[in-house]
């Protein structure tokens, strides 16, 4: 300060007392930290090193300065840290491995936090996604779903229950999540085993409340929907070796065929009483080009090798990529089980679409003799 009333004393004879305060305490820069989220026209900052259980935020319509009061406390003594943070229906979320806070504007510029539940945290970081109306992560006890009123714990089947159990906790940080707004779905990619990326996907479809597992060719590191096409959404995961694929399309990636392949849930298929069903036929509706195959195998009983195995043929009448014809295939089975499960598998360069659009599966009670129809 010297220096510089040096420097212009030969323009500038003001005498200091005129000067005012030479420091703003309204103009610090802002704090650095891990995670960061645009709440309230202001930039909030959390994960700092020297600070890990403050929020710091920004001034209003500001970005890169801070008063020094602009912090907010989360239990500031305890080892448990802030681990994410998200804004949703006007609310900030600020979460810890096992408590969670809401953060709510009160007058024009003062915060009120509370805390939300000390039971319910946040395992993984990037879990933590808004889904349209609902905002969901992964917590100690599994799966949790926020409609902004009510927190929910969807229940998973046996075998989706099995992957979360299995999730490799030396690494969950490297767990991401996406959200797929066509089918309504939030996409959990999560390492299990000994795997050190995720390699199974759980998604979790919130409108009709049903939870399932798939396992693609590549682990993957990132997911991200970037926007609608013509012909739908495209939903981009990026792989732990440096490639981009298109988990909608067949098209080739990086002059490589993609490779892919996904696993249905169980479905319990035995009834109240628990006696044992027939898969009797299947109806599987799909999209393939001609001289190409997709792989479906049938599992039952949780049973680790298929009992049975169809190959599905394509059927396109034309090289135009525009032009595409939906395949129907009548499919006569007789599996026997209390539970099924789908695999379909494609490791071809298809040159155009390859999907899978759903199917229809009859069964036969045993005790009933009556046929069922299932979605």
């Amino acid at each position: 300060l010297e220096f510089r009333r040096v420097l212009f004393r030969s323009s500038d004879d003001i005498d200091d007392s005129g000067l005012g305060d030479e420091v703003s305490y309204d103009n610090y820069p802002p704090k650095q930290g891990k995670y960061y989220e645009v709440w309230d026209n202001r930039l909030w900052i959390f994960g700092n090193d020297e600070f890990p259980n403050f929020g710091f935020f920004t001034n209003l319509n500001e970005s890169e300065t801070m008063a020094a009061n602009n912090f907010i406390q989360f239990l500031a003594r305890e080892k448990d840290v802030v681990n994410g943070v998200k804004a949703f229906q006007d609310k900030l979320h600020v979460f810890k491995d096992k408590r969670w806070f809401l953060v709510e504007k009160v007058g024009d510029s003062y915060y009120e936090v509370t805390q939300k539940s000390k039971d319910i945290g946040l395992r993984a970081t990037g879990s933590l996604a808004v889904c349209g109306n609902v905002m969901c992560w992964l917590s100690e006890h599994g799966i949790e779903v926020f409609n902004g009123y009510n927190n929910l714990r969807p229940n998973p089947s046996i075998f989706v229950q099995r992957t979360i159990d299995s999730i490799n906790k030396d690494y969950v940080k490297k767990i991401t999540s996406g959200h797929n707004a066509k089918a309504g779905e939030y996409w959990l990619a999560v390492p299990t085993g000994a795997n050190t990326e995720p390699d199974m996907v759980i998604v979790y479809n919130y409108n009709t409340n049903n939870m399932t597992v798939y396992k693609f060719a590549k682990s993957i590191s990132s997911i991200a929907r970037p926007g609608l096409i013509e012909e739908g959404m495209i939903l981009l995961t990026g792989t732990s070796d440096g490639r981009l694929l298109n988990m909608e399309s067949g098209y080739l990636d990086g002059a490589m065929a993609i490779s892919a392949k996904f696993k249905t849930g169980w479905f319990y298929i035995a009834g109240e009483n628990e006696i044992w069903n027939v898969l009797r036929r299947m109806f599987v509706k799909y999209i393939l080009p001609s001289s190409k195959t997709i792989t479906m195998n049938i599992y039952r009983n949780f049973d680790k090798t298929a009992a049975a195995t169809i190959s599905l043929t394509g059927n396109t009448p034309t090289t135009i990529p525009t032009l595409r014809n939906e395949v129907l295939k009548r499919i006569n089975l007789g599996v026997r089980g209390y539970y099924v499960m789908f695999e379909f598998i494609n490791n071809e360069n298809t040159g155009g679409e390859c999907r899978v659009i759903g199917w229809d599966a009859y069964f036969k009670k045993k005790l009933w003799k009556k046929t069922v129809k299932a979605d």
